[in-house]
């Protein structure tokens, strides 16, 4: 049976859906709340549930007031964006409009760039590259690094996987000297990039996120980033390595990187303990400024989720280990949407709804419908606060269907098979050609 998230178009969901769903109080915009979580339902403007009428980016799930509830007080992060991956609904919103600092997040944008130049023929993935005389100029102590000599030579490809999984800051500025000419003409092409995209709270001072307080972003812009990086199959190839091996070069021997991301690598250097089994990349980033911070995306029974969380905390545990908040603030909100959400059927293809009566029909004076296809949409479970959905025909007698032959012609002939079109007028005289449902005669 074919997914589909609900669509308007259909008749079934126009004109029946709307009586069976209950309404819910909420808001239908995105949280741009510095300091305080807003609530994160959503409404149509006629009260019907958002999910119900359309999959709109942007909009809540339904029943996303339960899922704030139920994570307000699990989750620490200052930011956090709990998205479905393939509507752009959200699940759960914290303060995305806020300014915050990505720390090595801002990666994600540089292998976007230098994804876009090798797709488009600028750069090749087996160009050899040299490290240049101050590409560790910028650095800072304790940065996370490659141990990238100057004047070291591989390939492109390789600086490229040293960025994103080692989290290498000097092969970020590697690679913006080799896409760009230089970091600065590169980091004009971030903030060019990034406006392009939609984001409207960030600015790039630098190729790899080190403190800088002109360098900041938000949750929400991050998010559109993320999901434009994703939809590149080389970025997402290289951000789900979990581990590669780059080959010995003139000035080192060969080294085996290993994803800082413990989501996705249990033997991360960084963040052990923390391994999903449904999650991918993307990119995991620490500063001071910024705190713990964790862009990620798991999927679950179809259900695909993409994670946001900034300014996550750094706690001890009583044993002496500490707990860094970005993944366990991501681990609480993947489990807590999976146990909860799923994909529910709503209507089946087989499914005969009601009779309709039919004006001008020859040998019948009514039909029966029934959706063009099954209609399945991620809705929450009862235990979650969802509701019991069924279909009723009570709103049946609003429809006026004007029989009228496909080819031409006056009179209509039941004859039980495609060949009948229908008009839907309303009272007012206007009337628009259904496409969007078959016809069973009862």
């Amino acid at each position: 049976m074919k997914k589909y998230r609900i669509l308007p178009l259909l008749l079934i969901v126009c004109l029946l859906l709307t009586a069976a769903f209950p309404a819910a109080a909420a808001k239908n915009t995105a949280d741009n709340s510095a300091d305080t979580p807003q609530s994160t339902a959503n409404v149509s403007s006629d009260g019907v549930p958002q999910s119900t009428v359309q999959a709109q980016e942007g909009s809540y799930v339904f029943g996303s007031d339960a899922v704030k509830s139920a994570l307000d007080e699990k989750l620490q992060a200052n930011c956090v964006l709990l998205a479905d991956e393939d509507s752009g609904q959200y699940y759960y919103t914290r303060n995305i409009d806020a300014k915050a600092y990505p720390a090595s997040l801002t990666k994600i944008m540089t292998l976007l760039l230098a994804v876009e130049a090798v797709e488009r023929g600028d750069v090749n993935l087996s160009d050899t590259v040299t490290a240049y005389d101050d590409c560790n100029a910028d650095m800072v102590e304790g940065a996370s690094n490659a141990d990238i000599k100057v004047g070291e030579t591989m390939t492109f490809e390789d600086f490229l996987y040293c960025a994103m999984i080692s989290s290498a800051n000097e092969a970020c500025n590697v690679v913006a000297e080799y896409v760009c000419g230089s970091i600065s003409a590169f980091v004009q092409r971030m903030n060019e990039r990034a406006q392009a995209l939609g984001c409207t709270g960030t600015h790039f001072a630098n190729p790899h996120g080190l403190p800088n307080d002109d360098h900041y972003t938000t949750a929400h812009d991050l998010y559109r980033i993320t999901k434009e990086a994703l939809s590149h199959e080389l970025f997402a190839t290289i951000c789900n390595t979990v581990k590669h091996t780059v080959p010995s070069t003139n000035l080192s021997d060969e080294r085996t990187l290993s994803n800082t991301n413990g989501l996705i690598n249990p033997e991360s250097p960084m963040y052990r303990g923390y391994y999903y089994e449904y999650a991918k990349g993307v990119k995991t980033g620490h500063t001071d400024a910024a705190g713990y911070c964790l862009i990620s995306t798991a999927e679950k029974d179809g259900v695909r989720l993409l994670c946001v969380v900034l300014g996550g905390k750094g706690t001890t545990r009583a044993n002496g280990t500490t707990d860094f908040g970005s993944f366990s603030d991501t681990l609480s909100a993947y489990r807590w949407v999976f146990a909860n959400y799923g994909w529910r059927d709503i209507v089946s293809a087989s499914d005969l709804i009601c009779e309709v009566p039919v004006r001008y029909g020859r040998d019948s004076d009514s039909v029966t419908v029934r959706p063009a296809q099954s209609i399945s949409a991620v809705l929450p479970s009862a235990d979650a606060g969802g509701a019991l959905f069924h279909l009723e025909g009570a709103k049946a007698h609003q429809l006026d269907l004007v029989a009228f032959l496909q080819g031409g012609g006056d009179g209509v002939q039941s004859s039980g098979d495609d060949s009948l079109g229908f008009l839907l007028g309303d009272l007012g005289g206007s009337s628009d050609r259904v496409d969007e449902f078959s016809l069973v005669h009862g």
